[in-house]
């Protein structure tokens, strides 16, 4: 295939992606379709208004639908955040793109455009990956009381 051809496969790509974004219709252009049918409707013959409705319903319905998409999309990204957050200085296990189970500490969290992500071990992992979540081990240190009560 030359240059052309690549060219060409492109375009029809870009074709492709520009009527799916606007296969899609907006409340506008349910109001302008249902205006030019009004407009160009046959005088001698009365509109069904309940056919009308009905589309309205839907519409409105599609919409509130889209809306609580939204709203859930956002909800889940803020708890994405607290979970990221309230993980920081925990003992984690990862899954690996390996397959391996690795463990380490979560030393903070990012967002990217994949969403939250929390770093362990000097590298990066998204929430999904993580396998479990603990507390991390607390040492004795000196000052604290041995089994017999005394501190040494």
């Amino acid at each position: 295939m030359g240059v052309e051809g690549v060219s060409s496969a492109r375009n029809a790509d870009n074709s492709a992606n520009t009527a799916k974004a606007k296969n899609e219709l907006s409340a506008e252009d349910f109001l302008q379709i249902l205006a030019a049918e009004l407009q160009y409707q046959d005088p001698t013959k009365g509109a069904d208004t309940t056919q009308y409705i009905s589309q309205l319903a839907q519409l409105t319905v599609v919409e509130q639908l889209d809306a609580l998409n939204t709203s859930f999309s956002e909800m889940q990204f803020k708890q994405d955040i607290l979970i990221g957050s309230s993980w920081i200085g925990k003992e984690v296990a990862i899954y690996e793109e390996s397959g391996n189970i690795a463990t380490g500490i979560v030393k903070g969290f990012v967002l990217t455009d994949r969403g939250v992500e929390v770093f362990v071990n000097d590298k990066q992992y998204s929430l999904g990956q993580i396998a479990a979540v603990k507390e991390q081990a607390q040492t004795q240190t000196d000052s604290q009381p041995d089994e017999t009560g005394s501190t040494e």
